[in-house]
């Protein structure tokens, strides 16, 4: 280790650490910054990948604050997949490491690589909150993005239930939550699905929350906002006339079942009374939204889904 120390800086070129970083020796590359190595500019020229990149694709944290301060780090530089560091450590979850990188003055937040993703997409999808305030902070941000998934920032956020990234991403006034993912998501469905009566509420506001989207499960808006018991949302949603009450997902459920499931009575007449939701339809356990309210001693409203049965000329089973 002595003579590593002695002769590191002077004997090992910036290519010979590159191959280090690629090979993963950690305790060598770290006995050869501790030594006083700076040449960590180094550029592959194939890949344009550097020691700083390499570091940040092997989770190595300590390296990567070492090399960063030789001030030679290049955290700008765009390997040939269009990463920076900075996307790297967003995309691995490496929170405090994002955080160093975003502390130097080339960071390059606004970068976007070859899947579309940028650094705030990454963080949103990772939950790293404060990673994603000082990204937004730049200026250069990209909030608008959408990668080869069909997902922006606002949407990953609401993923991650990231309450504070999805109220700062709605302060933008070009933002689009109408977005629709590869899993036939908004960030309006993925609001409700998290529970996130706040951020539900704003989208919805914006006028362009695309309510009635059905995503690959078959679920609304309205159903996962009753599967959450969200009173105020499920209202918010019927208001809009495109909730899509009759909507059955995957589980053979509708949002009027689940209201009866799980919310008020006043709530349950509320998606009843859109004369939409169909009051007849059974799920997979052979029950209808009757027969929950008979169950659950709801028998004025059990009379009112009847009625509402009658109504739409149809004949229920099992009273």
């Amino acid at each position: 280790m002595a003579a590593l120390a002695e002769t590191s800086t002077s004997l090992i070129t910036p290519h010979e650490f590159y191959l280090k970083c690629v090979d993963g020796d950690v305790d060598t590359i770290m006995e050869i910054l501790g030594s006083g190595f700076t040449d960590v500019d180094y550029v592959d020229p194939v890949t344009g990948m550097t020691p700083l990149i390499q570091m940040c694709k092997r989770k190595i944290h300590h390296a990567v604050i070492m090399i960063i301060a030789t001030g030679k780090s290049r955290p700008a530089q765009i390997d040939m997949f269009g990463y920076t560091a900075l996307i790297y450590a967003c995309e691995y979850g490496m929170s405090e490491t994002a955080l160093a990188i975003l502390a130097t003055d080339d960071a390059a937040p606004g970068q976007i690589n070859i899947h579309g993703d940028t650094a705030l997409i990454n963080a949103c999808w990772k939950g790293l909150t404060k990673v994603a305030e000082r990204i937004i902070a730049t200026g250069e941000s990209k909030p608008m993005q959408i990668n080869t998934r069909g997902n922006n920032a606002l949407i990953l956020a609401c993923v991650s239930r990231m309450k504070t990234i999805a109220d700062m991403l709605l302060n933008f006034a070009d933002i689009d939550p109408s977005i629709v993912n590869d899993h036939g998501n908004t960030a309006l469905l993925l609001a409700c699905w998290r529970d996130m009566t706040a951020v539900a509420h704003r989208i919805i506001a914006t006028g362009k929350s695309n309510p009635g989207q059905v995503n690959k499960f078959g679920n609304t808006a309205l159903i996962l906002a009753c599967d959450n018991n969200m009173t105020s949302i499920i209202r918010a949603l019927i208001a809009t006339g495109e909730s899509r009450p009759e909507q059955v997902n995957q589980y053979n459920t509708t949002a009027l079942i689940l209201a009866c499931t799980k919310t008020s009575v006043t709530t349950i007449l509320c998606v009843l009374n859109t004369n939409k939701a169909n009051p007849a339809h059974v799920n997979a356990d052979g029950k209808s939204a009757h027969d929950i309210a008979i169950e659950k001693n709801y028998h004025q409203l059990a009379e009112a889904i009847q009625q509402n049965i009658i109504e739409f000329g149809q004949i229920i089973i099992s009273i």
